[in-house]
């Protein structure tokens, strides 16, 4: 018959080495074990007396027992992931430590992603050791970086696990934490120019209140949410929370990509392009590379469409020559919508342009260009000669 441990959680065991006694208990991939000694074992089971041999080894019979010799005892250290717990001091009145110290161990595996860190319970079981009363604070003091190095890993910053932990225990605090999210979620979506529904604005700023997600985290989820062609892929889990919303995606780049197509591209080119905004500008926003392919895809389009021009000459530059050319001679604004650049643009030649706007502004009756032909006839008749280069009208109407 085998007596049983009656100290600490079921699975104790009692590990003897030559003269050292040991409870240890097993979690996950983790064993702790604490000293104690001699005379505390008959605090620990429910044998009636304990009883040794004359070289001091326990002789009562204890289920799961374990006797081990120094180099036994060193080498099972050096080949599993074994935690010096502490010292069991006073069974009596200590209250029972190892069921403690586990419990506590599994509610911090449980709440917190690197809670089955081995690094961390180490952390967790030292930490209870020095002081159980107030073991987390001095943890998180972190004197030598030992936490917060390991909580980076994670991905996780001082301030993200500070809101962590408030988040969790106050309500009030969880509130204020979300109103501050909230407003952060409303200025980073103005910053890209989009908007969201409210329900999915108040679930990114609750990832945010809770540390579950830092200050960049959540401006790469707004972004890849509402920025088409993003270099960031939102997480699944707000993905989700998306797919039954409203997003109005983002405008930031568009007004680059206007301004691309008015400088290189007729604007009789430009629907394609507009029909396709949200995702050109997505790529100009992206990706450093675009601008420059795009503006040369726009060139090799324009020279394709009109090659009269150099094909590196932007086209804005073209058309403001030539609408400023043509005011002169009409005397009023013009549109570039105007029929006018149709016929004067198939040409480059400057002097067959003026013939071809002074015979479209007569046809049409502006006062000028009707103006300018009789002082041209004038000084021509009072000369006898009518100089081509005063005023020249051939070939009718084009």
């Amino acid at each position: 018959m085998s007596y049983e441990i009656n100290y600490g959680p079921k699975g104790t065991t009692l590990i003897q080495v030559e003269g050292q006694f040991y409870l240890a208990y097993q979690e996950g991939d983790t064993i702790f074990y604490w000293t104690l000694t001699k005379d505390q074992l008959g605090n620990i089971t429910d044998a009636p007396s304990i009883g040794f041999n004359s070289l001091g080894k326990l002789t009562t019979p204890i289920a799961g027992y374990k006797n081990y010799d120094a180099k036994q005892w060193q080498d099972i250290k050096d080949n599993n992931n074994l935690w010096a717990a502490g010292d069991i001091y006073d069974i009596q009145n200590q209250g029972n430590v190892i069921s403690g110290t586990i419990e506590k161990v599994k509610t911090m595996a449980e709440s917190e992603p690197w809670g089955n860190d081995d690094r961390y319970l180490m952390l967790v079981a030292e930490a209870m050791i020095e002081d159980p009363e107030n073991w987390q604070t001095n943890l998180e003091l972190d004197p030598e970086n030992r936490f917060y190095s390991l909580i980076n890993e994670y991905g996780y910053s001082g301030d993200m696990f500070n809101r962590m932990k408030k988040y969790g225990k106050d309500k009030l605090a969880a509130e204020s934490l979300e109103t501050d999210g909230y407003n952060l979620v409303i200025g980073i979506l103005e910053t890209l120019e989009a908007t969201l529904d409210t329900d999915s604005m108040k679930y990114a700023a609750r990832k945010w209140a809770s540390g579950a997600w830092g200050n960049n985290r959540l401006t790469t989820e707004l972004t890849a949410a509402t920025q088409k062609n993003s270099n960031y892929t939102v997480s699944a889990d707000f993905q989700k929370v998306l797919d039954n919303g409203d997003i109005g995606f983002s405008n930031k780049g568009e007004d680059k990509i206007q301004n691309l197509l008015d400088t290189y591209l007729p604007k009789s080119l430009h629907a394609p392009y507009l029909s396709q905004m949200s995702d050109l500008a997505g790529s100009y926003v992206n990706n450093p590379d675009f601008a420059k392919d795009f503006e040369n895809q726009l060139k090799e389009e324009r020279y394709a469409f009109n090659s009269n021009w150099d094909k590196d000459i932007p086209w804005i530059n073209i058309m403001n020559n030539s609408k400023n050319l043509v005011s002169a001679i009409w005397g009023v604004d013009v549109s570039e919508e105007d029929g006018i650049f149709d016929k004067i643009l198939t040409t480059n030649d400057i002097g067959k342009q003026k013939e071809m706007i002074r015979l479209e502004g007569l046809e049409r009756g502006y006062a000028q260009p009707t103006t300018d032909l009789l002082t041209a006839l004038t000084k021509s008749f009072g000369s006898g000669v009518i100089k081509g280069q005063d005023f020249r009208i051939t070939g009718g109407k084009s």
